[in-house]
């Protein structure tokens, strides 16, 4: 694939993707890989923790079919999530048994898989056609899978972060119910103890602010209780 061509390709990509995120987003591109491509079947998967994956967007003899879970063993996936391209030009069924009845289902004979990665190198999904003809998969064929991939790993990025923000703000969410709670709950207890309300004036009269709450003064209390002792003394003097 020449350079123009490559990026004329990258232009159709963004028209098609155009406005799309999440599960549209996917869908559009296993659609627009598997026509670019003249291919009977295209799906993108992410890598899920335990060596397994789980499809994203899954297109198979013109419309979308169910997405699945499944694990990597045994299946030609298995190498594209260790970071290889991984081709097949026939009898893919016979290749990987775990996988040839449903290569059978579908029928399948040929397969091309290329990982994607994110912006730090690692293996986080993985692009995928197949078809129903022995296929030599050329490098032009290659070419335009990674573009797609590229494409699909700049979604995958952006689900990331919109996954770890959600889960950011829940967080503070539940903080602040707790803190509401808690301050609910204190709240509930100074009106039921009075000495409660007692040790907030203490301590507004150690910072030497007046206290206005329930009309207590303490340096008001204080001042009469100097003027008493006075009065006492001069009455003891006389």
């Amino acid at each position: 694939m020449s350079e123009m061509d490559g990026l004329k390709l990258l232009r159709r990509i963004e028209e098609g993707v155009a406005g799309k995120t999440g599960e549209a987003f996917f869908r559009q591109i296993v659609c627009d890989l598997a026509r670019a491509l003249n291919a009977h079947s295209a799906f993108t998967s992410r890598l899920l923790p335990g060596r397994r994956a789980s499809m994203l967007a899954f297109w198979s003899g013109g419309s979308y079919e169910q997405c699945l879970e499944y694990a990597l063993e045994g299946t030609p996936c298995e190498y594209v999530y260790r970071g290889e391209i991984t081709s097949y030009a026939r009898n893919v069924g016979d290749v990987f048994p775990v996988d040839r009845a449903w290569f059978e289902q579908l029928g399948i004979k040929s397969y091309l898989g290329i990982p994607v990665k994110d912006e730090t190198g690692a293996v986080c999904g993985h692009l995928a056609v197949m078809d129903t003809r022995e296929r030599d998969w050329a490098d032009a064929d290659v070419d335009i899978l990674r573009l797609f991939s590229i494409r699909s790993a700049a979604e995958l990025e952006r689900l990331r972060y919109q996954g770890e923000l959600e889960g950011a703000n829940l967080a503070l969410r539940t903080a602040n119910e707790r803190l509401e709670g808690e301050i609910a709950r204190r709240a509930a207890m100074a009106g039921q103890h009075p000495l409660v309300a007692a040790g907030a004036c203490l301590r507004y009269h150690r910072c030497r602010r007046p206290v206005s709450a329930g009309g207590c003064d303490l340096r008001g209390s204080h001042r009469a209780a100097q003027a008493g002792v006075r009065s006492h003394r001069g009455d003891a003097a006389g």
